[in-house]
């Protein structure tokens, strides 16, 4: 499975990409948008990790832009300024799963096994 994790902080996205890696996932990352999409465009990617806040727009902006790319294409939001209007507005762009941040790493190894299965049964 090829997972993009898009985040503007180098210390998660290293910490992601270390851990992934070491799962057995292949992993790249993309520090904003337009790289994402760039990278989405030229890769064979299967699931995203995306920061809901990048320092140039959110995953609300980004989301749609992605879908229009892939549109089956599995999501995962990360975000440390959580709220329910947020969590609301988010889960209905279509996305997997919304994550708090610190991210509980347990919980998202679980959370890609269980997407690697349903990918590999397709």
């Amino acid at each position: 499975m090829q997972i993009l994790i898009v985040d503007d902080e180098a210390p998660i996205t290293n910490m992601l990409l270390k851990r992934i890696g070491r799962w057995g996932y292949d992993a790249l990352s993309a520090q904003n948008g337009t790289e994402a999409l760039k990278l989405i465009k030229a890769q064979p990617i299967d699931l995203i990790l995306l920061d809901v806040y990048l320092k140039e727009t959110s995953a609300i902006e980004l989301i749609p832009k992605i879908k229009k790319i892939k549109p089956f294409i599995n999501i995962i939001t990360m975000t440390g300024q959580s709220s329910r209007q947020l969590e609301l507005k988010i889960r209905s762009s279509g996305i997997l799963y919304y994550m708090e941040k610190p991210i509980e790493i347990d919980n998202l190894k679980l959370i890609l096994a269980h997407i690697n299965n349903k990918i590999d049964t397709n």
